[in-house]
């Protein structure tokens, strides 16, 4: 697949996300599986809604291979006041990992809902163990090493990435 349809796919990604969650200004950014805890931590600091971050990366993403063929994301969203993870069900590959994606929360004993909000489809769970889940996902599952920076894309908070002010 050529850089070209891998944009295309990630903008084509974003647009679903901001349809999804109502959003009309998401900002790109970058950042790694170890920031999950503190994306959740703003998330539920903020008053804003909608409230997301979705992360977007590639299976087997590393330095060495920035580019990837098959777009995943992994997203973070406040529904009823609730910080839950989603797991959108747009991309061909978020669609043909579902299962796995399943299997990996049940070894945690959580229970994903699949759920329906605009005509598309995605998994959510809400608990404690949500940060645990998607760095799980990201390293062991799609071995995305927890320190490279990946795609980010929010809504409803700023996001301060290392070495910026």
């Amino acid at each position: 697949m050529s850089p070209m349809w891998i944009v295309i796919i990630v903008v084509a990604v974003v647009g679903v996300l901001a349809m999804v969650l109502g959003a009309r200004k998401a900002k790109s950014y970058t950042a790694s599986s170890n920031d999950i805890p503190k994306l959740i931590e703003r998330l539920k600091a903020g008053t804003d809604d909608p409230r997301f971050a979705a992360l977007i990366f590639g299976p087997g993403q590393s330095d060495e291979k920035p580019e990837y063929e098959e777009a995943v994301n992994l997203q973070y969203s406040v529904e009823n006041g609730v910080v839950g993870f989603d797991w959108v069900l747009t991309a061909e590959r978020n669609i043909a990992d579902k299962d796995e994606i399943i299997r990996i929360a049940r070894q945690m004993g959580l229970d994903l809902r699949e759920q329906v909000m605009n005509d598309v489809k995605y998994l959510r769970v809400e608990s404690p163990k949500a940060a645990e889940l998607g760095m799980k996902v990201m390293r062991d599952f799609y071995k995305v090493d927890p320190n490279l920076k990946v795609g980010l894309v929010v809504e409803g908070f700023e996001w301060e990435e290392e070495g910026t002010n």
